[in-house]
């Protein structure tokens, strides 16, 4: 920035341009705060889930685990979504297919839920098996809310856990 005889400030181009630039930098700034602090309250509010469906969810993946113990095959397969019974057509094959690929689930010795995640939209129960030899599981259930505001097991990712249960 120069002086001159008139005591007017007379600024280089360089100077308009570094003025510029941090306004620019500042503006910007502000537009990525703003909406980041907006989606990031958009977000939260898209996967704030009631305290009444979380224990509801819990509740159908309780109840559907009873019926199993209990041989309620009609009952279990009604805690499972309209997708999965389209699937299946009727309880007796989705029994035979739980008894088949997810015997942790159908016959286990204990079970602990675990946390109940938000995944893309999707919530997630997570629940540990202990089978009936010991051996630790690790079940996923994707949870679907029907039109009523009921919840259904749409479906289960098993995996094995690390260790054996005592």
């Amino acid at each position: 920035m120069l002086r001159t005889e008139s005591d007017k400030f007379v600024f280089s181009i360089d100077d308009c341009l570094k003025v510029f630039q941090m306004v620019v930098s500042y503006v910007v700034g502000l537009v990525c705060c703003s909406f980041l602090m907006t989606a990031h309250s958009l977000s939260d509010d898209a996967i704030n889930l009631r305290h009444g469906d979380t224990i509801q969810i819990r509740g159908v993946i309780e109840q559907q685990l009873k019926a199993f113990r209990n041989g309620k095959d009609a009952k279990a397969f009604g805690y499972a979504s309209p997708a999965i019974q389209n699937k299946f057509r009727d309880p007796k094959n989705f029994v035979s297919m739980v008894r088949r690929y997810y015997p942790p689930i159908y016959r286990s010795r204990e079970s602990e839920f675990l946390e109940l995640e938000n995944i893309d939209g999707v919530w997630v129960q997570k629940v540990m098996f202990v089978d009936l030899d010991g051996n630790i599981y690790l079940a996923r259930y994707p949870m679907e809310q029907q039109a009523n505001g009921e919840w259904r097991i749409d479906g289960c990712i098993l995996t094995v856990g690390e260790g054996k249960s005592t």
